[in-house]
């Protein structure tokens, strides 16, 4: 059945069933500029407003202010705020959060297999692509990645990972 959406558009993606296309949903939470920045240096072990503005260039303080109000609203991050003197604010990805994991490592994956000379530059080789999936893997994963060989035929596989501990 072909539904329409509220903005008189025929969306044919979206079957019996369903109010809305799962694609749609997902990206209005994080596909917003800066969201998946955000998620990554929070796995990066950057939990603090100026952390963030440090190690994402070109993203401003009112646009964070209001990515990580619409973070914190969607539950994929929880705000700490400790009394002390200064007053210290900290972010942790919730959850939720941390099941943002293996679309950042999907994207990690496809970027080096399918656009590796915007990825590394001109020249790079296939062992140069195996290492930054490692390098990433271990970024975002830290010691739950289990490494599976990259290739295009496996591209599209998500990576073999020990579960997530979650301390919220």
């Amino acid at each position: 059945m072909v539904r329409k959406s509220s903005s008189r558009t025929v969306d044919r993606l979206v079957p019996d069933g369903f109010c809305a296309c799962p694609v749609d949903i997902a990206f209005s939470v994080v596909g917003k500029k800066w969201t998946v920045h955000l998620i990554r240096n929070l796995l990066r072990g950057h939990s603090h407003f100026n952390e963030f503005l440090t190690h994402i260039p070109g993203l401003g303080p009112r646009t964070l202010s209001a990515r990580l109000k619409e973070l914190e609203q969607e539950e994929i991050i929880v705000k700490t705020v400790a009394r002390t003197a200064p007053v210290s604010v900290h972010y942790a990805l919730t959850k939720k959060g941390l099941a943002v994991l293996p679309i950042l490592e999907q994207m990690v994956r496809w970027s080096v297999v399918w656009a590796p000379d915007r990825v590394f530059g001109k020249g790079k080789t296939r062992a140069d692509t195996e290492d930054c999936v490692r390098e990433w893997e271990a970024v975002l994963l830290g010691d739950r990645a289990v490494h599976a060989p990259l290739t295009t035929e496996n591209a599209s596989t998500t990576v073999n990972r020990r579960p997530l501990t979650d301390s919220t």
